[in-house]
Formats: C-alpha cells, structure tokens, sequence
C-alpha cells in the first residue's frame, strides 16, 4: 500500500509539474505571438509609408520629365550669329575701309548638334581666296565666325 500511495503521489506531483511548465510554456508564447503581431504592425506602417513616397517620388519624376520633354521639343530654335569680313594683304587704305564696310552678320537656325559643337568665337569657314590672286593680283581671305548663340 505505501508503494501505491508513493507511485500516486510521485504521478500527481509529475502531472502538476507538466501542468505549471505547460502554462508558462503557453503563456510565454502567448507574449511572443504579441510581440510579433506589434512588429508586423509596424513594418506594415513602415510599408505603407513607403509605398506612398514612392507613389509621390514616382509622380514627382513623371512631371519632371514632361518638363525636360518640353525643353527639347524640336520647335526650339537654335540660331547662330555669324560675323563675316573680308581681309586683304595692301597697302592702300581705301581697301581696307571697304573691308570695313563691307563686314558684316547674319542669323541662320541651325540643329541642336551643331549648335552645342561651336562656341562663340569658333571660325567656320573662310580662308585665302585663290580665284581672286590668280584672276586679279588680291591677296584676301574671308573669315567666318560665330559672333553670338541663342535658343528661342
């Protein structure tokens, strides 16, 4: 009879020991399912926030670009001043005060490419005037070159 009192009662303690473990086993986790439900909710939060500056950084670079469209629309016009005067190897004044007067400038549009390529100053074109020494005697040459840009 003793052993079956002390087999009862080693049985009852075991059994409520389990049960004492179990409840905290169960409580515990009960807590840490709680603190994850709180961090899901944050980075949930976290989430949503970010979607919404993305939604407004996304729009943001949308009119952005239409702006940059409307900057390179092929209306623009890219316009270059071009000076021209000629000059001559002589002595005699009266040629060199029609050089003078006969200088001038002119505007003509020209392509995006292009108009980036030269800067004002750039000689475009010119140069020693063969016909003109074999035919006449003339030492002259043209000078071209950009006097000024502008974008309308």
């Amino acid at each position: 009879m003793k052993k079956l009192i002390y087999i009862f009662l080693s049985t009852l303690l075991l059994s409520s020991c389990e049960d004492q473990y179990t409840d905290d086993k169960v409580n515990s986790l009960r807590v840490e399912v709680k603190a994850l439900r709180e961090e899901r909710q944050y980075l949930d939060d976290i989430i949503r926030t970010n979607k919404r500056i993305l939604s407004n950084i996304n729009s943001d670079l949308t009119s952005k670009r239409v702006e940059l469209a409307a900057l390179y629309k092929p209306n623009h016009k890219y316009i270059l001043k071009i000076s021209f005067k000629q000059s001559r190897v002589s002595l005699d004044i009266f040629e060199h005060m029609k050089d003078s007067m006969n200088a001038g400038n002119f505007e003509i549009p020209v392509d995006m490419e292009f108009y980036n390529s030269v800067e004002v100053g750039t000689q475009l074109g010119g140069g020693f005037r063969a016909g003109s020494f074999i035919m006449n005697g003339s030492f002259s040459n043209w000078d071209f070159r950009v006097e000024d840009k502008r974008i309308e």
